[in-house]
Order: structure tokens, then sequence, then C-alpha cells
């Protein structure tokens, strides 16, 4: 596998048999399984915190928006 990224890398989790890479501005959710980027998530705002509940995850940035993802969409 290889990702390319052109902007801040910020962390990486792993959920559920997913790779979870966080980045300044964007999301990649990548299958444990195949190592292929599954799910790409534009984020709106400057990236602070995620919030897992269950399957679906929360992604919080600086200006206050969130982007909700229901891992069972994948």
């Amino acid at each position: 596998m290889n990702l390319n990224l052109i902007i801040f890398f910020y962390d990486v989790v792993t959920y559920d048999n997913f790779i979870i890479v966080i980045t300044e501005f964007e999301i990649f959710i990548i299958s444990e399984i195949t190592y292929k980027v599954v799910k790409e998530i534009p984020l709106p705002e400057i990236y602070t915190k995620m919030e897992i509940n269950e399957r679906n995850i929360k992604f919080i940035c600086l200006d206050g928006s969130e982007i909700d993802f229901d891992m069972n969409k994948i």
C-alpha cells in the first residue's frame, strides 16, 4: 500500500478491521484485509478530534463542524 499525503498527518487508529488515517483536512478508511482505501472523507476545516459510538464515528473540526460517518455503510 502506498498512500501519498500532501497535507499534515495527524494519527492512525485501527477499528473493526479498518485502519483510519487522519490528516489535517481528510480522513482515509483502509481495509485491514486488502490494504486498499475504501473511503475518503474530506473535512470542511482542520481536524481536532474523533468520537466513536459503536459503528458511528464523529470527526470534529476546529471550527466546531462535525462529520458523522456510519461504518455500516462500508
